[in-house]
């Protein structure tokens, strides 16, 4: 019997030999479960019981564990245990709006809580993006400020925090639309085939002016852009040949385009990219005698570079690149508004 009670005693000595020292030994070092352990075989389980300091480690703990909502009880519970009146007072400006500076010069152990309930706001916003956490550490933020208490540090995070919001909101998708005008060019080929079988390449040079509409989704640093245009332009075809002699002014050209890009954001204004269209080019090309012309339609695709210049609601847009079968580059360049 003797030996079964000294044997409970050995085992309860350890629990019973724990102090504060060594749950904020475990926290400094990183064992923040640990720590709370610790905590818990000093005072229970029941936080009421706790001292004030063990309750600020046991909520510092919990906000290295990513478990912020916990030591915003811890905090609240300290408030309320030791500053009821003040802190009931303090929560009516804030939830008012009414001017900070009312607020009476409060005592430092209790600016002390509202720094840490602080910092807990800011760090659930800046994980969740939880908008009321963001109100909530702007108002204590303030208050602190204007109590003259770690000022450096609340600024810090407050801009931190502002930092975050810019990037939360800059990337965010957007859907816009643009409709516009614009001036092509490019130089594309038929084919002329002689009665005696022979064939020649017949040069087309074309310009003309482009309807177009462009759908960007995206965000500030990088879009899908799809787009769909439609060109009339007057072609010029000729070709001197030993075997026939073809030319042909101010002939009528349709091109038409379906095309999807990929942008990527320099800056705020400016982008830069590739798309890849779908075209289909038709030509009210003459047909000569005894000759056969072939490609006066044609159904293609290219690749294009795109560089865009957003100006206010205007968009600045130029493409150039190669489409398959043409015989030289595609250019273009256009205006766009976006509604």
């Amino acid at each position: 019997m003797v030996i079964r009670i000294l044997l409970l005693l050995s085992l309860s000595m350890p629990a019973l030999a724990y102090k504060f020292r060594d749950a904020l030994r475990s926290y400094k070092k990183g064992n923040y479960q640990r720590s709370i352990q610790i905590l818990e075989r000093m005072h229970g389980t029941k936080t009421k019981f706790y001292p004030n300091k063990s309750l600020m480690l046991l909520a510092k703990n919990y906000e290295n564990l990513d478990e912020h909502v916990k030591a915003l009880k811890m905090y609240f519970f300290i408030l309320k245990k030791n500053y009821r009146k003040q802190d009931a007072q303090v929560r009516k400006v804030l939830k008012s709006g009414s001017d900070i500076d009312e607020i009476d010069e409060l005592p430092k152990g209790m600016l002390k809580v509202y720094y840490a309930l602080f910092q807990s706001y800011v760090a659930i916003y800046e994980k969740h993006g939880y908008e009321k956490y963001r109100d909530m550490a702007i108002k204590y933020g303030e208050l602190l400020n204007e109590q003259e208490y770690k000022e450096d540090r609340v600024e810090k995070l407050l801009a931190g925090m502002a930092q975050v919001k810019k990037l939360k909101e800059d990337s965010q998708q957007r859907t816009q639309y643009y409709i516009g005008l614009a001036y092509s060019t490019w130089q594309d080929q038929l084919t002329l085939k002689a009665p005696s079988g022979t064939e020649s390449t017949i040069k087309s040079s074309a310009e003309g002016t482009t309807l177009f509409g462009i759908m960007t989704m995206g965000n500030l640093f990088n879009e899908y852009r799809f787009e769909a245009s439609i060109t009339r332009a007057n072609a010029t075809v000729g070709e001197d040949d030993t075997d026939f002699e073809y030319f042909q002014t101010n002939v009528a050209e349709i091109m038409m385009t379906l095309s999807a890009g990929y942008m990527w954001k320099t800056s705020q204004s400016v982008a830069i990219g590739v798309s890849a269209p779908i075209v289909y080019r038709t030509g009210d090309f003459t047909q000569p005698e005894t000759f056969q012309l072939d490609k006066t339609d044609m159904l293609t695709i290219g690749l294009l570079g795109n560089l865009s210049w957003n100006i206010s609601t205007f968009l600045v847009d130029v493409k150039f690149g190669k489409l398959l079968g043409f015989h030289s580059s595609f250019a273009q360049v256009g205006v766009a508004y976006k509604f």
